[in-house]
């Protein structure tokens, strides 16, 4: 496993990384737009965007610099997806190219979706914030013979959603990842344990300090929230977030990923560790030899699916992170009233003062308009903003971590990406929207469903897939659920739609893909 001071460090940047970038911000790092020749080899994929080429060299760059096979980055402004790239190498045997449309795990940028999804429920009157999580997790119980702790009773739900539950992972070292073994061995379940299989085995153990009175940052306390998800909606973690978050913000690709080799997704890059890392043993017993710890050496992926198991592109997350911001014209994931719930301050004096503090599923700063969230595993990094009032929004992975300088890494890659992007000026900014073409499917035949010209004010023209049967279904279905049907018997169609109000419109065929258009007048 990563040894344990790695993982603090990982915990500690997630906790101080917008100090850090902000101290920096000043300092640019100058990127040079004349490459150095090993930086010229790297392959870039998708659409060239010349007024933010300079992304295009910060990128090949600092993968130079931190030797980083692949790796993407997305940036949208004002809800529009204007910048959306791949970079390097998704499986360096083979040389196949990172694409916009590869995916790769996410890691710790899984928690603000498990957060989003605990939000919607509130939102639904399934679930209270201030829920005991003990009512709320389900049938969930302890190890045959032991009973619950009595220091979990007090454990709410809004105490999981801010690292706030009582677990120190500086005093036990990460108990979301030291007993995959002993747990299946007590409950009498497959090796390695799942989520449910932890918590039920963990329930009978003591938090650290009392719940609500700290901020440490905690793996366990989201798998317990993906628990409470699955025993409130009564689907699979991945079925409800895929269906309700994902879906919604106009992506069917996300999935909870695999761990071993064997397990790669379509379209998913390979993962890649530093030397220095070597082999070990598998938490697998059926697998003798010894692995990467980016494939069974270190974590089990779905195990992490609430608090590290996503697998999806760059431009998933900004989609996810675009739908979720209300200053955005995209449906919106979430009420108002829950978004001033997770920009809120802890409550907690100590940490209230703080000018970055522990938000509901995000770091935040700025008063809360500022979000972010990163990611780090054996073989991938990743890191997603919000950037205030700006109306920027980014996300970018690699498909490698570098473990012996994680301390510089990720403040210096986000202030490279924040320092160009926040002194773009308005007239610079790209007025295209790539969220108008959408990957329909979740394979690597994908055929594109496209709605163009978007935003629109009278028609639209309709690309649909080829295998799509017609004739067929347009559905425009408003925020508030108005819905309009259009006829289409042609691959190319027009639609008028001067007879739809102004608004955001999720347009969907009766046969699945589903697009963000919006209208206006």
């Amino acid at each position: 496993m990563i040894p344990f001071r790695r993982r603090q460090i990982i915990q500690e940047y997630i906790m101080k990384v917008k100090e850090q970038v902000c101290a920096t911000l000043v300092v640019v790092v100058a990127i040079s737009c004349s490459l150095s020749a090993s930086a010229q080899m790297t392959p870039v994929s998708g659409s060239d965007v010349p007024s933010l080429r300079q992304l295009d060299s910060a990128m090949i760059e600092l993968m130079r610099e931190y030797d980083l096979p692949g790796g993407q980055l997305a940036v949208a402004k004002d809800g529009r997806l204007v910048y959306d790239r791949g970079f390097g190498f998704a499986d360096t045997a083979t040389k196949e190219v990172v694409q916009p449309s590869s995916v790769f795990r996410i890691a710790s940028s899984s928690k603000p979706v498990t957060m989003a999804a605990i939000h919607l429920l509130i939102d639904r009157g399934q679930l209270d914030l201030h829920a005991r999580m003990t009512d709320v997790w389900g049938n969930l119980t302890p190890v045959p013979g032991e009973s619950l702790h009595p220091s979990l009773d007090s454990v709410t739900v809004r105490m999981l959603l801010r690292h706030m539950g009582g677990w120190d992972s500086r005093v036990t070292g990460d108990i979301q990842y030291l007993y995959y073994r002993e747990a299946a061995q007590a409950l009498g379940v497959p090796e390695p344990a799942d989520g449910p299989a932890l918590v039920r085995f963990l329930m009978s153990r003591p938090t650290q300090f009392k719940p609500g009175t700290g901020v440490v940052y905690s793996n366990f306390g989201y798998n317990v929230l993906g628990r409470i998800i699955e025993a409130v909606s009564g689907k699979s973690y991945e079925d409800f977030v895929r269906d309700e978050i994902w879906t919604k913000a106009g992506t069917a690709v996300p999935r909870i990923g695999g761990t071993r080799r064997s397990d790669r997704l379509p379209n998913e890059v390979s993962y890649y560790t530093p030397p220095e890392q070597g082999s070990v043993y598998s938490i697998y017993c059926d697998e003798k030899a010894k692995v990467s710890m980016a494939y069974g050496g270190d974590f089990v992926v779905r195990t992490a699916d609430a608090h590290g198991g996503w697998v999806c592109s760059a431009s998933d997350m900004v989609r996810f992170l675009t739908s979720l911001d209300t200053a955005t014209s995209r449906p919106h994931l979430v009420s108002g009233t829950q978004i001033r719930e997770i920009e809120q301050r802890p409550g907690i004096p100590s940490f209230d003062t703080k000018p970055v503090y522990q938000g509901s599923g995000f770091l935040c700063s700025d008063d809360g308009s500022t979000w972010n969230h990163a990611g780090a595993l054996s073989g991938t990094s990743s890191s997603m903003w919000r950037l205030g009032e700006s109306g920027i929004s980014y996300a970018w992975v690699f498909n490698s971590l570098p473990v012996t300088r994680m301390n510089e890494f990720y403040p210096r890659v986000d202030s490279i990406l924040r320092s160009f992007l926040e002194g773009v000026q308005g007239a610079n900014w790209p007025q295209h929207d790539f969220f108008s073409t959408v990957r329909v499917t979740d394979n690597k035949d994908r055929t594109d469903f496209r709605v163009l010209p978007n935003p629109t004010s009278s028609s639209l023209e309709i690309y649909l897939p080829n295998d799509l049967t017609l004739p067929s279904t347009v559905f425009f279905t408003s925020t508030d659920g108005k819905q309009y049907l259009f006829s289409v018997s042609e691959p190319l169609s027009t639609i008028s739609t001067s007879q739809i109000p102004a608004g955001s419109y999720v347009v969907s065929l009766d046969q699945g893909p589903s697009i963000i258009v919006v209208v206006a007048k």
